[in-house]
Parts: C-alpha cells; sequence; structure tokens
C-alpha cells in the first residue's frame, strides 16, 4: 500500500525504484517542460524525451520538494500534450527519474478557471488553454451536454497530434517548449 503525499522507494517491485504520489506539475511563467523530438545523432535514432518538473508536498512538512522526471518515446509525446501547470499525478519510476508507470490525477482548479471563459466576470476574455487549443467549455465534465461533447472531441483532437515542423517553429508541441536536438530531427 502507498502514501499519499511522500515520495517512497519502491523495493517490492524489481523496475520501480521510486513512486512519487500526488505530485502535481510545477511548471509557471519561469519554469517550463522540454520536449526534445526524436532525431539522429551520428548513426544512432535518438527517442524523444520531455523533462517533467514536478513537486510533492509530504504529509505534516510545509515546504514542497522539486523533482524533474523524464519520459521517454511515445510516452513523452502523450505527456507534452496532456500535462498542463498543476495537474495532479502519481509517477512510477526506474532510476528515480525514468517514468516507467502512472496513474491520471485531476487538473488544478486554477487551471480550470483559467481555461474556461469567464463570461461573468471577465467579459469572456480567458487565459484559455496554455497548449493554444482554444478555451474549455463551461460544462466539460457534466456528461451528456453539449459542452462535454465538445471537450471529449478537443481531447480526442489533442491525442491525434503528432510532432510536426510546425510544432518546431512554433517552439512548444502541447504544454512542452521544444529545446531543438543537435541531430537531424525525425518526423
Amino acid at each position: 500500500m502507498y502514501n499519499f503525499g511522500k515520495v517512497l522507494n519502491i523495493n517490492k517491485e524489481p523496475d520501480i525504484s521510486t513512486a512519487y504520489i500526488n505530485a502535481r506539475i510545477a511548471t509557471n511563467e519561469n519554469i517550463k517542460m522540454v520536449y526534445v523530438p526524436k532525431h539522429k545523432k551520428g548513426k544512432n535514432i535518438i527517442d524523444s524525451k520531455l523533462l517533467i518538473p514536478i513537486m510533492v508536498n509530504e504529509f505534516g512538512k510545509s515546504e514542497a520538494k522539486f523533482f524533474t522526471l523524464v519520459a521517454i518515446g511515445k510516452l513523452a509525446n502523450i505527456f507534452a500534450k496532456q500535462l498542463n501547470k498543476g495537474k495532479e499525478m502519481t509517477f512510477f519510476c526506474k532510476d528515480e527519474t525514468i517514468i516507467i508507470g502512472w496513474i491520471w490525477g485531476s487538473d488544478s482548479q486554477t487551471t480550470i478557471n483559467e481555461e474556461i471563459i469567464d463570461w461573468d466576470h471577465n467579459d469572456g476574455k480567458g487565459l484559455g488553454i496554455a497548449s493554444g487549443e482554444g478555451f474549455r467549455p463551461e460544462d466539460w465534465n457534466k456528461p451528456g451536454t453539449q459542452d462535454n461533447i465538445i471537450w471529449r472531441q478537443m481531447m480526442h483532437h489533442r491525442n491525434q497530434r503528432v510532432f510536426s515542423e510546425q510544432d518546431l517553429e512554433n517552439g512548444f508541441f502541447g504544454f512542452a517548449n521544444i529545446s531543438k536536438p543537435g541531430g537531424k530531427i525525425i518526423y
């Protein structure tokens, strides 16, 4: 059994060395996720990777601990499109930082509030979704509503996206900034 709000070393699972439980994605104006696209360096193909800053509030302690985790390959692509600031996640890692398993958590209420157009208090001017996809519909989480259908379509579209030259030109992929690798990028 895992304790919540802790960083645990797990010795029972041979590939898992550390679990980060109820971690939050710790991005802000100064701290970003960094995506390195799949590329060729010499004769070697280097898979894509994503550097993910997280914070963990340990139960009974006033200060959070910060870590940087690494997702590789398809997982880097999935997480770059899904991990917005404040999202709650549980990560299972080998070698303390390489993600090999995860449990999805909820988006932070602050992020949800920023993504929804606030017609009543902000003249319809919200920040929108940080990845540039527009705004989260107000009733996005109420099954059967038109807003919920639109939200599910947005998520389907988001999940279908693949890294492209346009992302490289824009400088970001999903919620992550792009770091151009030294070799030729493979799309």
